[in-house]
């Protein structure tokens, strides 16, 4: 009897560490809702978006990547002013500057 209870308990803990307790759902939504502001940001070509390099989601860390030219705390906090998005989920890293060429 022990030996079956403790085989049902073993079972249970591997189905929640491959599924997981589905506690990170709210998280996904705002990671989702981040991202999707950011992209609008990025695709609007009537802003100023010279200081902005690229954006990607980091599917592994779950994280979403913003690369600024210049990357200084005053240029993060006006990327997070003007997109409306101060998540936990964004990460500001270095990029540029980059150079167009034209034929």
């Amino acid at each position: 009897m022990k030996k079956n209870i403790f085989i049902g308990m073993i079972a249970i803990i591997i189905c929640f560490t491959l599924v997981g307790c589905g506690s990170n759902k709210g998280n996904d939504t705002e990671l989702k809702e981040s991202y999707n502001k950011i992209g609008e940001y990025f695709g609007n070509e009537s802003l100023d978006r010279s200081n902005l390099g690229a954006y990607y989601l980091d599917e592994e860390k779950n994280k979403i990547v913003v690369v600024l030219v210049n990357n200084s705390k005053e240029q993060q906090e006006k990327f997070k002013e003007i997109t409306k998005v101060d998540s936990k989920y964004i990460v500001f890293v270095q990029g540029g500057p980059y150079t167009t060429f034209s034929k």
